[in-house]
C-alpha cells in the first residue's frame, strides 16, 4: 500500500491519470480478490472513468455477501456481485465470461 503522499503524487501524474482513465474508461473491469477498500487510488480512478462518460455496468466486483451492501453504497458505478461461499466464484466468473461481460 502506498502512503498518502505517494497517492497525492500519483494523482498529479498525467501518465497515471491517462492510464487509469483508459483502463477504467474503455475496458470492462472485474475486481476479484480486491476488497475495494483502498481509499485513494480506486476512488480517483473510478471518478476519472465517471467523468469520461463510461457506462456504469462495465465495472464489476465479486465480493462476499457481507461486504456487498457497503461497497455498493460507496461505489454506485460498480456492479457488485455478491457470493455466499468462495466455492461459488468459479461458476460466477464462467457465467460472466459466457455473457461477454468480462
Amino acid at each position: 500500500m502506498l502512503t498518502s503522499r505517494e497517492y497525492d503524487e500519483l494523482k498529479r501524474s498525467e501518465e497515471y491519470r491517462t492510464l487509469t482513465t483508459r483502463v477504467f474508461g474503455q475496458h470492462p473491469v472485474l475486481f476479484l480478490g480486491f476488497g475495494l477498500d483502498d481509499p485513494f487510488d480506486l476512488d480517483s480512478a473510478l471518478e476519472s472513468s465517471n467523468l469520461s462518460g463510461v457506462a456504469q455496468g462495465e465495472k464489476f466486483a465479486l465480493l462476499p455477501e457481507a461486504r456487498a451492501t457497503a461497497i455498493s453504497a460507496r461505489f454506485p458505478n460498480v456492479h457488485v456481485i455478491p457470493y455466499r461461499d468462495h466455492s461459488d466464484v468459479p461458476a460466477i466468473i464462467a457465467a460472466l465470461a459466457r455473457e461477454g461481460m468480462v
